[in-house]
């Protein structure tokens, strides 16, 4: 039932707990197809998800601006159509479980060769 209400939501509110990111909530509900609001991300992973590109940020303290930007979304579906298209694309492209364990074998095995963190950061 949970997978059936979010292919048929337009938009979908995510947060991560608090001081914690690895919640899959964020990328089914990119994964959805619906436009995803989240809250913004301490860690993003590669590729980024971009604010206006692939979802929307908004921060948790605000409701004022949460409502404003929910709104708006609301009242142009054309934008936030592609917007939610643009982020469907980015989680079946890039993350899944799949990518997650590439992307974690990559960096390792980057590390493991070069011992520069900084080197490792730019994933392919």
């Amino acid at each position: 039932k949970y997978y059936a209400t979010l292919r048929q939501s337009r938009i979908v509110v995510t947060a991560m707990p608090s001081m914690y990111e690895g919640d899959s909530r964020l990328w089914e509900s990119l994964a959805s197809g619906a436009l995803v609001f989240c809250d913004r991300m301490l860690t993003p992973q590669p590729p980024e998800v971009r604010h206006g590109v692939h979802a929307i940020f908004y921060d948790g303290a605000n409701a004022t601006d949460f409502l404003s930007k929910l709104t708006y979304y609301i009242e142009n579906t054309a934008e936030a159509a592609t917007i939610a298209h643009r982020g469907w694309l980015l989680a079946l492209n890039y993350h899944r479980a799949l990518n997650r364990a590439d992307y974690i074998l990559w960096t390792a095995l980057c590390f493991r060769k070069h011992r520069r963190r900084e080197l490792c950061m730019q994933y392919p």
